[in-house]
């Protein structure tokens, strides 16, 4: 089986997807979930049952340079000065 994001579209096929958290989502049920006032209330399955990002298999994340588009000379000027 080759894992790779296919197109769901009908509503019903999608939530029976399994949900699955990106890191910021992560971040935001650590900050709901594991230490607010929700961590009585809410446990981490059930975000995840109502989660927004769905798919058959969890996509790889992105790494954490993939998106600064600068050049490799203008980047050491950037750490240098910072």
């Amino acid at each position: 089986k080759f894992k790779y994001q296919e197109v769901v579209r009908k509503k019903s096929e999608r939530a029976a997807l399994n949900g699955y958290e990106c890191p910021d989502c992560a971040a935001f049920y650590d900050n709901v979930v594991g230490q607010g006032e929700g961590a009585n209330v809410f446990n981490r399955r059930e975000f995840l049952a109502c989660s927004r990002h769905r798919a058959r298999d969890t996509p790889p994340q992105t790494p954490n340079d993939f998106w600064e588009l600068s050049f490799a000379d203008e980047q050491r000027k950037k750490m240098e000065e910072g």
